[in-house]
């Protein structure tokens, strides 16, 4: 399965600042190597790895070419914290690193959130950068519910059908090594503002299957291949 057409709005372009290449508009904005809405120039991409790893939501590995630049990254999702299991009695209370103190010494909830969804912001000279996703099963049951904010990011991104995939799909003694997974990409692109001529930056977001999911657009489809397997 291949979203093509969802974009999240980026950055309004402002007189003077467009370019003919997108990526030429990002580096007039950004920093070098930031790829995310800048709020806090000290909340890196790097700052945000660190806080899903210091609370053990993910684990992270990036896989190098023979050039030492990134070809690609893995995502496992161990857990997602709802509010009402956040260490504190408030979101916005700041919680010390245990361990990961090479940026800041804290964060809270918000960054959290945050961290969720701009850990993905990583790309390489060639802009072919993929991050290959999928859940640590025996640990994601641990999670005591999805809080809505990841609910709504994820049915976003990948509809229903991943759910219904991961429920339901048993694999043989022979597939049990590949866990259910999916590859995301996004990149920059030109768009104007709805209604208008003011051009802006939008992110579009592409996501697949693994091979064996090629083609697949409907929970029907996943369904028939899932019993097949069976």
């Amino acid at each position: 399965m291949d979203y093509k057409n969802i974009s999240d709005f980026e950055i309004v372009i402002e007189n003077g600042y467009n370019d003919v290449n997108p990526w030429g508009v990002i580096k007039k904005y950004y920093p070098e190597n930031w790829y995310f809405t800048l709020k806090d120039f000290s909340k890196s991409q790097e700052y945000y790895h660190s806080i899903l790893e210091d609370t053990e939501s993910v684990k992270i590995k990036h896989n190098f070419d023979n050039k030492n630049i990134i070809a690609y990254s893995s995502l496992q999702i161990k857990r997602v914290i709802h509010p009402k299991d956040w260490p504190t009695s408030n979101l916005y209370t700041a919680l010390t690193f245990k361990t990961l103190k090479k940026y800041f010494t804290s964060y809270n909830y918000f960054d959290y959130i945050d961290a969720s969804k701009n850990i993905f912001s990583i790309r390489n000279p060639n802009h072919t950068h993929s991050w290959l996703i999928y859940f640590d099963q025996s640990k994601i049951k641990e999670t005591t519910r999805f809080p809505n904010w990841f609910l709504k990011w994820w049915q976003y991104r990948v509809s229903q059908i991943y759910q219904y995939f991961k429920n339901n799909y048993k694999p043989n003694l022979n597939e049990t090594y590949i866990p259910p997974l999916m590859v995301y990409q996004w990149f920059f692109d030109f768009q104007y503002m709805a209604g208008t001529s003011i051009p802006a930056i939008v992110k579009k977001h592409k996501i697949k299957w693994w091979g064996s999911f090629r083609n697949t657009t409907t929970e029907m489809v996943v369904k028939k291949w899932i019993i097949k397997k069976a």
